[in-house]
């Protein structure tokens, strides 16, 4: 992805959504599909409007605050935190998931 800042790629900006894109993974499902390809594509009103239609999705609530990194503005560090504590967010999710289908495998398989 390129992050631009009047016509030119902004270094710090691209470096934290790098960082956040990391910790956030791969999309699972439709919606996270979607919202990941639409912020990759830059159409941010997208991201922003599925972050409305799944409200309590931290992937798609991380990519939402993310869309504005690129402009850099003076609440980048209140944008930076709250995509980072969504993205945990989500890594927590999706490792309660894999950890629970895993588990619950296990006591199935056994009776």
């Amino acid at each position: 992805m390129v992050v631009t800042v009047e016509n030119k790629t902004h270094p710090t900006a691209k470096a934290l959504i790098d960082v956040l894109l990391t910790e956030l993974g791969e999309p699972i499902g439709d919606a996270q599909t979607k919202a990941r390809k639409a912020f990759e594509e830059e159409r941010f009103n997208d991201v922003r409007c599925l972050g409305v239609g799944n409200p309590s999705d931290s992937y798609i609530k991380a990519l939402g605050y993310m869309c504005s990194i690129p402009k850099m503005p003076p609440t980048l560090p209140v944008l930076v935190s709250e995509a980072m504590r969504s993205a945990a967010d989500s890594s927590h999710q999706r490792s309660l998931s894999k950890l629970g289908q895993q588990l619950e495998s296990i006591l199935v398989s056994a009776g």
